[in-house]
This record gives structure tokens, sequence and C-alpha cells, in this order.
């Protein structure tokens, strides 16, 4: 005897119970981006550290949730950011999410699927260019002329992008290193407990 086909009602509420969950994790992970970014632009030196914690909950959604609830968190996360964040340290960190820290880990995702080659000269492709749009967006959108370093005195624009650049991608390439490290820790010793608390 066969068995009995499955309930095309029933698979379509689980199908509506699923999305109803997953839309509810989104919202709490973009709320939660929301609020750490708010906190990081209290305290200027944060910035980098909130952007980094806040980029997390775009990784979790991609581990957890999938297609395309990692879009929604990114999205909904910069748009209410750049909204919510009124100060000019809360605007700037708010860039750097929504032009980096919340798209590249799901760059991150995609282009590790290439061999492993190409996918480091592709991600360090990417971080130039988004970081040469956070420094674009600093100056048009900041009015940033010059900025005066500890030591280094002074700079002009162009010295101020080079030293930027140089520092830039050896912090990126600790961040990737960072985050490659915690989502295996996550696989290893996280998820199992995650999933039955999500279930």
């Amino acid at each position: 005897m066969h068995g009995r086909r499955p309930d095309p009602l029933l698979l379509k509420a689980r199908t509506m119970r699923q999305k109803i969950k997953s839309l509810t994790i989104a919202s709490v992970c973009a709320a939660l981006g929301v609020v750490v970014l708010l906190i990081g632009s209290w305290i200027e030196i944060m910035d980098l550290t909130a952007v980094f914690l806040a980029s997390l909950l775009v990784v979790f959604a991609i581990e957890e949730l999938g297609s395309p609830w990692q879009y929604l968190v990114w999205l909904v996360t910069s748009a209410l950011a750049l909204l919510l964040l009124v100060s000019p340290s809360g605007k700037f960190c708010a860039f750097e999410y929504a032009l980096f820290g919340g798209l590249y880990p799901i760059l991150k995702y995609h282009i590790e699927k290439l061999p492993r080659t190409i996918a480091r000269v592709l991600k360090c492709l990417a971080f130039n260019l988004l970081f040469g749009l956070i420094m674009f967006a600093s100056v048009k959108l900041f009015g940033l002329e010059e900025i005066t370093l500890p030591v280094i005195g002074t700079l002009s624009k162009g010295g101020y992008f080079a030293i930027s650049f140089i520092l830039g991608n050896i912090v990126f390439v600790v961040y990737d290193i960072l985050l490659t490290r915690l989502l295996l820790l996550y696989h290893r010793r996280w998820r199992k407990r995650i999933e039955r608390f999500l279930k």
C-alpha cells in the first residue's frame, strides 16, 4: 500500500508558519542590529566594533534562515539606522554598515563557493570597492577635507586616503579570518543548541 499523500492544506499551513517564524527572527535581527549601531555611534572609537557585531546578525540570518532573509536583515537594518541615527557619527556608522558591514557577509558567502584563489582575489577587490565608497561618502556627505592624527599631524585627503586604504586592508584580512573562525566555532559548538531553540 502506498503511504497517505500529504494534505496540501497542512503543507501550506506549515510553510506559512515557517515564513512567519523566519520573518519574526529576521525582524529581531534587524532591530538588534540598529541597537548595536546606535550604541556604537555614541562612542566614536566603537563604531567599527559595532559594525562588526551588527554584521554577525547577517551571518546568523545566512546560516539559519537562508535566502532571502539575509538581504532583508541587511536592508532593513541599513534603512532604519540611516533614518534613526541622526548624529554625524551615527550616520557615518550607519553608512559603514550599509556599504560594508551588512553587505560583506553576503558577498563572502557567495564568493567562497568559488575556488580559493579566485575567492581571495574577489574578496579583496570587493573590500577595496566598498571601502572606496565609504571614503567617497566621508568626503561628499560628511565634509571630510583633512584629518589630524597624533604624531603624524595634519594630513591632506590624499595622504589620509592612502593610509586609510593600507590600514583598511590589514584590518579587512583580520576581519575576514575572524569571521571564518567564528563560523567554524558556531557550527561546532553553538548551532545545534540554537537550532533546538528556534524549532
